[in-house]
C-alpha cells in the first residue's frame, strides 16, 4: 500500500521493511525511517499490545489471542522451512534463499 502510494506511512521493522520496499520498486533514498527509541517509543523487541479497554472487557479474546500466537510462533521454531513456503505461497514477492 506504502509502494503505491495508498497510505504514507507504515510500522514494521525496519530491516524487512525496507526490503520489502525495495523488492517493489521503491527506491530506499525516497524511505525515511523513524526508530520507535529514538521517537519516544520504549518497547524492546516484539510486543502485543491490547488497550486497557480491550483487557478489561474481554480477557478471553487476549487469552485466545495469546494462546494462538504463542502455538504459531512455536510451529514456526520447529520447522522453519514448512513456515517460509506458507508465507511465499501468501506472498510470492519473497526470496526464500
Amino acid at each position: 500500500m506504502l509502494a503505491r502510494g495508498d497510505i504514507d506511512a507504515i510500522t514494521g521493522f525496519s530491516f524487512t521493511s525496507l526490503l520489502n520496499l525495495e523488492a517493489r520498486g521503491v527506491k530506499l533514498a525516497d524511505v525515511v525511517t523513524m526508530p520507535y527509541a529514538e521517537n519516544g517509543v520504549k518497547l524492546y523487541g516484539n510486543v502485543i499490545i491490547a488497550s486497557p479497554k480491550l483487557v478489561k472487557e474481554n480477557p478471553a479474546a487476549i487469552k485466545a489471542f495469546l494462546s494462538a500466537f504463542t502455538k504459531g510462533a512455536k510451529e514456526v521454531m520447529a520447522n522453519p522451512d514448512a513456515s517460509i513456503e506458507f508465507v511465499k505461497a501468501r506472498d510470492g514477492i519473497i526470496n526464500t534463499d
